[in-house]
């Protein structure tokens, strides 16, 4: 059975895993087992402080443990410290030179000896149930499983921010409009790509269409956030390769518009990880602005769409008489890794959540701070990736033809500089929680996050808010960031170039 890390919760813990205690109390608690979470939990410990790492709802190592093998960045000379130790590791793991390109096994055996490392307990299970207050301050976490943690500072380092949710402080989700941050490329329909439908399909229900929305103008915030999908590991050597397989719900009527988007003469090519191994990226429509504000019910059930959607646009493709000659048959050249998530039918448990909610912190993050205003006094990390958002919807158009949206720029990317990330977008004002920092969901416009969302990226900020906590004395607004800035250099990190 396909299981999901965190969503059906998988077996006893392995025997790396050193067990937390129940009602125990730590110096730093952080909450989502993501590169971010590591990298928050190893430099926290690596500062004597004592550290619980729960996974929540991720899949152990995030995506990096879970397809995505070809590590999204623009500038290596930002990659420091934390990230760069760990790619480091994962390479001399696989036996090839120092790469960010990793397969997925390979990056969580290097997570797990980071970890083993630094001494930090883990609680494998249990999802974030309430948040228990005092004053601005967390006191301790109450799990579904029924643990309660107590610490002094807390880190959200999850992809979703359930705990930013319930801590009190502020955030928000979906796109901001034009006009509340000045950002040219903010709001609805800045780049609007219309692809032509054949008159066949014209008038049908295509799968992750909507109907267009009345009223909605050229920059309009909205609730819509960018599509999500898997990132998976597949092989074209045949003795490792797992043929593609039909999902429990298929309709084949759900690929037409998929298959009329496919040009005559295009192939598949997935990016090369190294040697026999690849890495497929993919969008699944329309689902993704259910999740932010989603249960774990719902997001279970989003998540079996995903899998069935992506899973049965592969079956088709290999195998319907009606898709593209030459595309069929490069699909057909490639099939899951088989060496590769070998627990869960050789698909990545965790989903490519590129975007959820976001921290409104001490300090905003935005196109700006991306582009121009390159420069913080307080920068605890880089950033370097272009703005990058993937469609958020699809649109019918009155002719029949349909309208995809969410881009920025017209080629679907717009180049940033390297640019500091301020220690402020990490946390909230002090009067609305003291001692949270946020590492993944970070406090950035939807502008800002589309560049802001990659792992180098989170990573970095995760080693910086794990050293922030235990410098914090449980008041995460009041560290001392020069001292903070000096612990992370000579670490590695790189805060300047």
């Amino acid at each position: 059975m396909l299981t999901r890390r965190g969503l059906l919760v998988a077996g006893a813990a392995a025997s790396w895993v050193r067990p937390a205690l129940a009602a125990s109390r730590f110096d730093v608690c952080v909450y989502g087992a993501t590169p971010s979470g590591i990298a928050a939990s190893y430099a926290a410990a690596r500062e004597g402080a004592r550290v619980v790492l729960i996974y929540g709802p991720a899949a152990f190592g995030g995506m990096c443990a879970n397809g995505l093998g070809r590590t999204d960045h623009d500038s290596l000379a930002v990659i420091g410290g934390f990230a760069k130790t760990f790619f480091a590791k994962a390479s001399k793991a696989a036996g090839v030179p120092d790469t960010i390109r990793i397969l997925p096994r390979k990056a969580s055996e290097a997570f797990k000896s980071m970890i083993k490392e630094a001494g930090v307990a883990l609680l494998p299970a249990g999802l974030l149930n309430q948040v228990q207050r005092s004053g601005t301050r967390i006191t301790a976490l109450q799990l579904d499983s029924g643990e309660v943690i107590s610490a002094k500072t807390f880190i959200d380092a999850s992809y979703e921010g359930d705990l930013l949710k319930m801590s009190g402080a502020p955030w928000t989700y979906g796109r901001e409009s034009r006009a509340q941050y000045g950002e040219s490329f903010a709001g609805w329909g800045a780049y609007p790509v219309i692809d032509a439908v054949p008159d066949t399909l014209k008038g049908r229900h295509l799968y992750g269409v909507s109907a267009y929305p009345d009223g909605i103008k050229v920059g309009d915030a909205d609730l819509r956030t960018q599509a999500y999908g898997f990132r998976l590991c597949l092989s074209n050597e045949p003795a490792n390769s797992v043929r593609w397989s039909k999902p429990k719900f298929y309709n084949p009527d759900d690929f037409l518009l998929d298959m009329s988007r496919i040009e005559r003469n295009s192939v598949f090519r997935p990016g090369q990880i190294y040697d026999n191994y690849f890495d497929a990226n993919f969008d699944t429509l329309q689902l993704s602005k259910y999740f932010p504000t989603g249960n774990q019910s719902l997001r279970h059930r989003l998540w079996e769409n995903h899998y069935n959607h992506q899973a049965g646009f592969f079956y088709f493709i290999a195998t319907d008489p009606r898709a593209p000659k030459l595309y069929q048959e490069s699909v057909n050249q490639y099939g899951l890794a088989a060496d590769q998530f070998v627990d869960s039918g050789n698909w990545p448990r965790q989903l490519y959540i590129r975007e959820c909610i976001r921290l409104v912190g001490q300090h905003v993050m935005t196109q700006a701070d991306v582009k121009e205003n390159i420069t913080k006094a307080d920068s605890i990390a880089m950033g370097a990736y272009s703005l990058d958002c993937h469609d958020t919807g699809a649109y019918a158009l009155s002719d029949g033809n349909v309208l995809f949206e969410g881009n920025l720029g017209d080629d679907g990317a717009v180049e940033t500089q390297p640019y500091q990330i301020s220690y402020r977008s990490l946390h909230a004002k002090r009067e609305a929680c003291s001692n949270l920092l946020v590492s993944v969901c970070v406090s950035a416009s939807h502008v800002a996050y589309s560049s802001m969302r990659i792992e180098v990226t989170y990573m970095a900020m995760g080693e910086a808010a794990g050293c922030a906590a235990a410098l914090s004395e449980g008041d995460v607004t009041r560290v001392d960031v020069p001292t903070l800035q000096n612990k992370l250099r000579s670490y590695g990190a790189v805060l300047s170039l």
